[in-house]
């Protein structure tokens, strides 16, 4: 949750306004003493709907002991032309984005994203519980700009032979303002191949949440995810830190 913020701005829809989730992955690449660089990612669809060439990332700042919410400015593109990654086939985007160094967000550097072989070893199966963070209808859990965590099962197959793992579903309910934020599980403790794996942190990005899921033009209570692979074949379509 601390990884995890809103963004936003105006829409390409002119007159309106728009809004999803992201969050911060790796350690700081740093820059000078004030500021550090670090990864971002989200739904590629986040940024593609917001028109212009900024956006509005809600950070939060380590101020006299408090943690405050501060919205800046973050160019997305330059003269119309993206600076973020766009995974040619699949919904995830990923850019560098340059912060304060009193920044008060954890950055995901733990084993962090899973690959369909932790998938495998893990028996993920549906019924799995994972967990789904991010700012349903662009609402926040307080002042500080905290996002909101729900709880859901696997719904889908994960492993069909013969074939790729592209998406998957997970029963959690989602709105705008949910799409780009992840997914994660924490099975430490799980049995692997009839062995007890206490003390080993299965902890692991699963995915990000793409869109809601509807059968016709009813809404199923299901989030669409795509798999956390596709966020590491995205982040090496970006310079290298620094650049």
């Amino acid at each position: 949750m601390d990884a995890t913020i809103q963004i936003g701005g105006p829409s390409i829809n002119l007159g309106k306004e728009t809004c999803g989730s992201g969050f911060f992955i790796g350690g700081p690449s740093k820059q000078t003493s004030e500021t550090s660089q670090y990864t971002f990612v989200t739904a590629a669809h986040v940024l593609e709907r917001i028109g212009g060439d900024n956006a509005r990332f809600a950070i939060r700042l380590k101020r006299d002991g408090q943690v405050v919410r501060t919205v800046i400015t973050v160019p997305i593109r330059k003269s119309g032309i993206r600076l973020y990654a766009k995974h040619p086939n699949a919904d995830i985007s990923v850019m560098r984005v340059t912060l304060p160094n009193n920044n008060a967000h954890a950055m995901v550097n733990w084993p962090a994203l899973a690959t369909d072989d932790v998938f495998a070893k893990l028996g993920i199966h549906p019924g799995d519980e994972m967990f789904a963070v991010g700012y349903p209808l662009c609402r926040m859990a307080n002042p500080q700009g905290y996002p909101m965590l729900r709880r859901g099962v696997v719904g889908t197959p994960i492993h069909v032979p013969g074939a790729v793992l592209t998406s998957f579903q997970l029963d959690v309910p989602t709105f705008e303002g949910n799409s780009g934020g992840p997914v994660y599980f924490d099975y430490s403790g799980r049995v692997i191949e009839g062995v007890a794996g206490i003390g080993l942190a299965h902890r692991y990005i699963a995915g990000v949440v793409s869109q809601r899921m509807y059968g016709s033009d009813t809404p199923l209570l299901m989030a669409e995810v795509v798999p956390a692979k596709f966020i590491e074949e995205a982040v090496k379509l970006l310079p290298p830190s620094g650049q």
